[in-house]
C-alpha cells in the first residue's frame, strides 16, 4: 500500500504535466492558424533599416522562389508544376522544381530559377535582348553538351529560368557516391564515394576536354565544370556538360578559389578538370590546393597525369618567376597520351552540328564596347597573362584582316528628286478679314432683341 502511495504521488503529478503541455501545443497551433494574417504595407516598411532592405532568409527565398514558378507555369500549355526540389543543389539561390509534363503525365522536366550573379556584366533590360538569349541558349545542341528545352529572363527580378531534361541516370557525382540523384545534397554526400575505373576515367575525361574545346572556340565562357555539372549516360559510357549558362550569367564558379590561385600557371578550365579527375580516382571531392599525397590504390596513370598539371605548384609557392613554359594550356592535356589513346565515336567529335544564334550576346561579353570598358570578371579576370596575350593578339589580327581584305562599301545612290510642290490655292473673298474685323467694331448690344424666359426651377407644392 505504501509503495502505491509512492507510485501515485510520482506518476500523476507527472501525468498533469504533459497533458498541460499538450493542451497548450494544441492551443498555440490553433491561434497562430486562427490569426494569420496577411502582411500590411507596415510590415513592409519594418523590413527595411534606415532605407536599406533587410537580407532575406533562406526560407523566405524558397517561398518567394516557389510562389513565382506557380505564376510563372500558370500560362504554360506543356507543363504543370509538381514539386519543389529546394536541397538537390549546393547552390542556395538556385531553386529546382519537378515539372509534369501535362501531355504524357510523366515527371520528366527540372526547371529552376537563377538569381543573375555579382561577375556577371551583360544587362538583360530588352525584349530584344532576352530573344537573343533564348536563342543562343536554345540553339546549343551537341551530343557532349546538355540541351536546355527552354529558358527565359525576368527583368523585374534579374532572374533566369532555365527548363531542362530529368535525367534518371544523375550526375557524375551521384554515380560517384552511389546514391540517387533526386536526394537532398547535403545527404548524398556524406560518405565517401568509390572510384571510377582507370579505363572510364580517360573516357570521362576525354569527353569533357572535347566539350571545353568546343565550348571555347564559340566563345562561351564556362569555368563551372565540376562533378555535378557533368551527366552520364544511361548505359554510363558518355557523358556530357551542362550549366554552360552559368558563364554567362555570372554565377561564381565552384572551384573560384583554385582558379585563381593557379590562374598564372594552369588554364582556368584544366583547374576544374583535375579536381574532378581527382574525385573520379579517389571517391571523394579535393578540398585543397595540396596535391602532394594521394590516397591509397590511386590509379598511377591518373597520378602522373595530375602531377604534371601542378608541376609548377611549387615555383608558385616560392613566388618564382613563371615562363610561358611552365603555363599548363588545354591544348598541352589533351594532348597527353592518357586522353589522346581514348577512341571516341565520330560524331562526339563533330563540332559542325553546333550553329548558335544570337552570338551578338556574346560579342558584348568578351568584346565590351569603349564606353563600358569593363571587362567580364566571370571571364576575362580569371584569365591568366597568356591567355590575355593570345586573346589580344587574335583580336588584333582579325581586326587587321578584316580591315585589309573587306571592299570599300559602293558609293550610295542618288536620292531621287523630291516631288513638285502642290501649286498654291487661289484666295477667295481677300477682304474678308478687314470686313470681320469692321463688324466686331459696330457691334452694338442694343440691336439685340430682347427675350423671355420662363423659369420652371422653382419647386411644386
Amino acid at each position: 500500500m505504501h509503495k502505491t502511495l509512492i507510485i501515485l504521488i510520482t506518476v500523476v503529478p507527472l501525468l498533469i504535466v504533459l497533458f498541460l503541455l499538450g493542451f497548450y501545443l494544441l492551443f498555440r497551433k490553433w491561434y497562430n492558424k486562427r490569426h494569420n494574417y496577411d502582411r500590411l504595407p507596415l510590415h513592409t516598411y519594418l523590413d527595411t533599416v534606415g532605407g536599406q532592405p533587410v537580407a532575406k532568409t533562406l526560407p523566405e527565398l524558397r517561398k518567394e522562389a516557389e510562389q513565382l514558378a506557380r505564376f510563372y507555369l500558370r500560362s504554360s500549355v506543356e507543363h504543370a508544376y509538381f514539386k519543389a526540389l529546394f536541397t538537390m543543389g549546393s547552390r542556395e539561390e538556385k531553386f529546382y522544381f519537378q515539372l509534369r509534363n501535362l501531355a504524357t503525365r510523366e515527371k520528366d522536366t527540372i526547371m529552376y530559377l537563377l538569381k543573375k550573379g555579382d561577375l556577371n556584366q551583360l544587362h538583360f533590360s530588352s525584349d530584344s535582348q532576352r530573344k537573343n538569349l533564348s536563342a543562343l541558349l536554345g540553339s546549343i545542341r551537341h551530343p557532349l553538351l546538355m540541351p536546355i528545352q527552354f529558358s527565359d529572363f525576368l527583368v523585374d527580378k534579374q532572374m533566369a529560368i532555365v527548363f531542362r531534361q530529368c535525367v534518371n541516370s544523375g550526375t557524375l557525382k551521384d554515380h560517384i557516391y552511389r546514391v540517387k540523384p533526386l536526394n537532398p545534397y547535403n545527404k548524398k554526400y556524406r560518405r565517401k564515394g568509390k572510384p571510377l575505373a582507370e579505363r572510364l576515367i580517360a573516357s570521362y575525361g576525354r569527353q569533357m576536354l572535347e566539350a571545353l574545346s568546343l565550348l571555347r572556340k564559340h566563345r562561351i565562357p564556362y569555368l563551372q565544370l565540376h562533378s555535378g555539372n557533368v551527366f552520364v549516360s544511361d548505359d554510363g559510357r558518355f557523358c556530357c556538360l551542362s550549366d554552360y549558362e552559368n558563364g554567362i550569367f555570372g554565377v561564381t564558379p565552384h572551384y573560384q578559389k583554385f582558379i585563381r590561385h593557379y590562374k598564372d600557371i594552369i588554364d582556368p578550365d584544366v583547374v576544374c578538370l583535375a579536381f574532378v579527375l581527382f574525385e573520379m580516382g579517389a571517391g571523394f571531392e579535393l578540398k585543397n590546393a595540396n596535391l602532394e599525397e594521394f590516397p591509397p590504390r590511386f590509379s598511377a596513370s591518373l597520378k602522373e597525369v595530375l602531377q604534371e598539371i601542378f608541376r609548377s605548384n611549387e615555383k608558385l609557392l616560392r613566388r618564382e618567376q613563371i615562363t610561358q613554359a611552365d603555363y599548363v594550356s588545354l591544348e598541352a592535356v589533351m594532348a597527353n597520351p592518357f586522353f589522346s589513346n581514348v577512341v571516341l565515336p565520330p560524331q562526339l567529335l563533330d563540332d559542325s552540328q553546333l550553329q548558335l544564334e544570337g552570338t551578338n550576346l556574346l560579342r558584348q561579353y568578351w568584346d565590351p564596347q569603349p564606353e563600358t570598358n569593363e571587362l567580364s570578371k566571370s571571364g576575362q579576370d580569371l584569365e591568366s597573362q597568356p591567355q590575355k596575350k593570345k586573346r589580344r593578339s587574335t583580336t588584333k589580327s582579325s581586326i587587321t584582316t578584316t580591315t585589309t581584305s573587306s571592299k570599300p562599301p559602293p558609293a550610295p545612290k542618288a536620292p531621287p528628286p523630291p516631288p513638285a510642290a502642290p501649286a498654291p490655292a487661289a484666295k477667295q473673298n481677300p477682304g474678308g478679314r478687314k470686313n470681320l474685323l469692321s463688324s466686331i467694331e459696330s457691334f452694338s448690344h442694343r440691336a439685340l432683341k430682347k427675350t423671355e424666359t420662363n423659369d420652371r426651377s422653382a419647386p411644386k407644392v
